[in-house]
């Protein structure tokens, strides 16, 4: 059984977080159980920090739970680096912005996400080469510090998810774009995670997000931190909270296939709050749907009538061209001023909704879109 804590913490105030996160780790066995045997050894803070966006539009993970495991680590006099790589803009930087430097203050270094190194993924089956950040590669020890947050292509983001920010910058663009399947990408992922595999998972559920995310949905309160020494268990336990089946999710379906545990909800040992005292009903999933049913001729029409796809809202849109670099397929133009969007080449990855600082870029599908992702929802 996987061990994962799930605790009730109510606001991000720093005494707060910093009680629930104690809490959490001595239920799993306390933070010793994950430091590297060295003294000397550096540990990788990776939080999602998708874009540079404040607080309190729950696109990254909170500063208050950063500064909670930071300070947990350096009581212990670890070495604490923390970085991610985000779609656009200097990492360090989008740190900053995402209210982070408050955290490099307690003497937590900045960690270099703009070096590219080859790392090795020994068990990969979509890829055993990946273009990870130094940072990652020199580390003894990575802490996944996700979010919890709704992902327009994988339906769910969290801790495994979340180490897709060990590739550098536009390199993730890329991969999209190399494997555009939603599944074949799920399993991409989980390439990145048996090459990485971080040795604790922190959810920062206190204030998720839901509809359309990873960056345009809404903030709402879960008000719970979610640890583990296993990001899978660790995301399992989020999707009980949310009420998302792990057989919708693509990351799942891969594991499963890969015999890679825990995939299953009787696998973890659920410790800390009860279930019935953390789960939402009612938490708002993606408006995304994919086509896997019907005779192959049909699949294109299909598509077109079923899938949801960047919708560019002119009124909102600065013309920046951020989102013309960030796309892999090259589906996006400037006509005359504005942003158009070739539907025969778009790859629905959504880096242009995610890229986008504007919120110009919503994602539509039509009636029979809608009504299938309800009757999914349902199963």
């Amino acid at each position: 059984m996987y061990k994962v804590a799930v605790v009730k913490c109510g606001s991000y105030d720093s005494s707060e977080v910093m009680e629930s996160l104690n809490r959490a780790l001595a239920l799993i066995g306390g933070i010793d159980t994950f430091l590297p045997a060295s003294s000397s050894g550096t540990i990788l803070l990776k939080p999602n920090l998708l874009a540079g966006e404040p607080p309190e539009k729950a696109v990254t993970t909170h500063p208050s739970v950063m500064q909670a495991i930071a300070t947990t680590l350096l009581q212990k006099e670890c070495q604490v680096q923390m970085g991610d790589s985000p779609g656009l803009g200097d990492p360090f930087k989008t740190a900053v912005k995402s209210g982070l430097q408050p955290v490099y203050d307690l003497g937590v270094l900045p960690a270099d996400f703009e070096t590219v190194v080859e790392m090795h993924s020994p068990d990969g089956r979509v890829s055993r080469r990946l273009p990870t950040a130094a940072a990652v590669a020199g580390s003894d020890l990575v802490v996944s510090c996700a979010k919890l947050k709704t992902h327009a292509l994988q339906i769910y983001t969290g801790g495994v998810k979340n180490l897709y920010g060990c590739l550098v910058g536009l390199n993730k663009a890329k991969q999209h774009f190399r494997y555009p399947d939603r599944d074949v990408f799920a399993d991409f992922l989980l390439d990145i995670y048996t090459a990485v595999m971080p040795g604790l998972t922190i959810i920062d559920g206190i204030m998720a997000m839901e509809g359309n995310g990873p960056r345009t949905g809404t903030p709402r309160k879960a008000g719970v931190l979610i640890v583990s020494g296993n990001a899978l268990a660790a995301d399992l336990a989020a999707l009980q909270v949310i009420g998302f089946s792990p057989n919708k999710i693509p990351i799942f379906r891969a594991a499963k296939k890969r015999n890679l545990r825990p995939f299953s909800i009787d696998e973890i040992q659920w410790l800390g709050d009860d279930l019935a005292d953390v789960q939402i009903q009612d938490f708002v999933p993606a408006v995304t749907t994919r086509v896997s049913f019907g005779p192959q001729f049909l699949q294109r029409p299909l598509r077109n009538l079923l899938i949801a796809y960047p919708d560019i809202n002119a009124t909102r849109c600065q013309s920046c061209g951020a989102c013309m670099k960030i796309c892999p397929a090259k589906a996006l133009k400037m006509v005359g001023g504005q942003v158009r969007l070739s539907r025969s080449k778009c790859i629905t990855c959504y880096c242009c909704h995610e890229a986008c600082t504007y919120g110009a870029i919503d994602l539509h599908c039509g009636v029979l879109g809608r009504t299938a992702a309800k009757l999914m929802r349902t199963e």
